[in-house]
């Protein structure tokens, strides 16, 4: 460092014993460093004091105790992750129900038709057995009493005529059917057919 208005530079060693001693002997009356020692002593108090201010002193924690290191964060228990409840598997799907159907009508088979009334010719008189079947193809006298004959295909009826003592006149007594094949329903085919063509 340099003191101001000095001739030459401030040394340590103007400022160790040796320099004292020097400056002793220059100290007297009337010299030029005699009257410029305080001036320059001044300057140099006025430096340091400078030179301290502007050192900021050393933080409190410099002279203290060293501080602790820092506690580690606590750690946290870890919990065990609750598994999720067993689930059923879902139910299989319903098969599809048909809808019911209405229960169907007991189908009854028709009762058969009951057969026709039978011709009967036994017993008629001549005028009642002309409104059933109309005039005979053929009168054939036959004892006392006639044959009458009615054709109607393959069909013959025959009926024998005999007169009526009681309310006179001739009366049918008997018959004779020649028929496509025997037996009595054949016999009342054939009667019903010589009935129905004389309806016509």
């Amino acid at each position: 460092m340099r003191v101001p208005d000095f001739s030459q530079p401030v040394t340590e060693w103007d400022l160790s014993v040796h320099a004292q001693r020097r400056q002793t002997r220059d100290m007297r009356p009337g010299t030029h460093r005699a009257r410029m020692l305080p001036l320059a002593l001044a300057s140099c108090l006025a430096l340091l004091a400078v030179a301290g201010c502007s050192e900021s002193p050393p933080p409190k924690e410099a002279f203290g105790p060293p501080a602790p290191p820092p506690r580690p964060p606590p750690v946290r228990k870890q919990l065990p992750i609750p598994l999720p409840p067993d689930v059923p598997p879902p139910p299989p799907p319903l098969a599809e129900t048909p809808a019911p159907q209405p229960p169907l009508a007991e189908v009854t088979p028709a009762a058969p038709s009951p057969p026709p009334p039978p011709v009967v010719v036994t017993g008629l008189s001549a005028a009642d057995l002309a409104k059933l079947f109309g005039a005979p193809a053929a009168r054939v006298p036959a004892g006392t009493g006639e044959r009458w004959s009615y054709h109607a295909g393959p069909c013959e009826v025959d009926v024998f005529m005999f007169p009526d003592v009681a309310h006179g006149g001739l009366t049918a007594l008997d018959r004779r059917v020649t028929a496509e094949a025997p037996g009595a329903e054949a016999e009342q085919a054939c009667l019903r057919r010589l009935r129905d063509d004389h309806a016509i």
